[in-house]
Formats: C-alpha cells, structure tokens, sequence
C-alpha cells in the first residue's frame, strides 16, 4: 500500500555492536527503524533498507513510500520518493527535454550540503545513543537527550552558511565518529559530553584544513 508522511527519524538498526545487514541479488542492504508521521495523523516506526550507511532521506519532509505489514504488526517501509523534491530528467536549467521529456532542474548545492549536515549531526547523535552515552534524569528522558544532541550537532554543522565550510564540519564530525567506535571520545574536565564532542570535532576539522591547504 502507497502511503505518504514526514520523516521525523531514522536510526541504524544495531545488533552485536554493528549496523544489520541483509544481502540480496542487488548486492549488500543496511537496515535502519524510521520514524514517519503518516498524512492521516498517526506516527508511526517501521524498518527501511539502503545501499548506503549514510542514507540521502532527508529528516522533515514529505516522502511516498510502499508500506508493508508482516505478522499483523511488523511494519517495512519500501521505495521512497521525495514529494518535497521530485526527482526531474531531461533538459537544463528547467527547460523542457528534446522531444517532449521531463525538464531537468539544477541541484541546489548548498542545500544539498544542508541536507547531508542534517544527516550527519542524526548519525553523531545516534553514535553517542548506541554507545549508552546517555544517562536519564529526572525530567529528561533519552529521547529528548538524543533530540537535544542532533539540535547541538546542526547548530555547530550549520553555523556557517558557506558550503566548503558545512563540508568541512561534515568531515570533521565523521572523522569523530570513526575515532569514537575505536576509542570513546572523552570530554574534557567539566565539560558535558556534547562539548566534549564539539571541541574535539573543531580540532579534527582544524586539523584537516591545514592539510588541505
């Protein structure tokens, strides 16, 4: 059944310390639960596949999608389409194709930098989650933890608006999150663990500028 919603989340599916995985004829899929507020007014979670580990869904807009429930419960979501930004062939610059086909529209670079910062601050996010870096208070629950750190992750991704500049805050963050599956990152002395990660993310991307220059 075709079905439309927001996506509000997506998350890898984790088991034994590794992201599942399943491998059909296409090659290998990774598993991962999504969160979509359905148009009917129900949210609801069900389990995706990709090709990538880094998915291009982009979290807050509105997707098509095949919906399929196993086992009267067991929700699997197939074949997502952006409603937000539909895919278009053909001619440049919106013009329409040779022969009557689909116009072709210019990707917007910075916005697709946006959009892969977005995806980046959600995967930190969901590292520090999967790793029990979280510890519920009174009051606070694990999701609005988990909430408060992809706000904390966008904030310093997005702070400038120039795209090399997102690019490389993107990098920084991946680079931590690879140290960080090796060997936790360590806030420092009287600093949460959310500092802790931007300040080492901030060095890393240091770091990589002077290489690059």
């Amino acid at each position: 059944m075709i079905v439309s919603g927001i996506i509000r989340s997506f998350v890898p599916v984790m088991e034994n310390g590794a992201q599942k995985t399943y491998t059909d004829k296409y090659g290998v899929k990774y598993k991962f639960n999504m969160t979509v507020a359905i148009d009917n007014g129900a949210e609801e979670t069900g389990e995706v596949n990709s090709n990538k580990t880094n998915p291009s869904w982009t979290v807050g807009e509105h997707y098509s999608m095949d919906r399929e429930v196993r086992g009267g419960q067991y929700i699997c979501y197939s074949k997502l389409n952006n409603l937000d930004h539909p895919k278009t062939f053909g001619g440049q610059g919106g013009a329409p194709a040779p022969g009557g086909g689909q116009s072709y529209v210019k990707p917007d670079k910075l916005a697709f930098a946006k959009q892969k910062g977005v995806e980046c601050a959600f995967e930190a996010a969901s590292q520090l989650f999967l790793t029990n870096r979280f510890v519920e208070k009174e009051g606070v629950t694990l999701d609005m933890m988990y909430h408060q750190a992809v706000e904390a992750f966008c904030k310093w991704i997005l702070s400038s608006l120039v795209e090399a500049d997102i690019w490389s805050r993107v990098s920084a963050m991946h680079i931590v999150i690879g140290i960080d599956g090796v060997i936790p990152v360590v806030a420092p002395k009287d600093k949460g663990v959310l500092a802790g990660w931007l300040i080492k993310a901030e060095t890393e991307r240091q770091i990589f500028l002077k290489l690059q220059a």
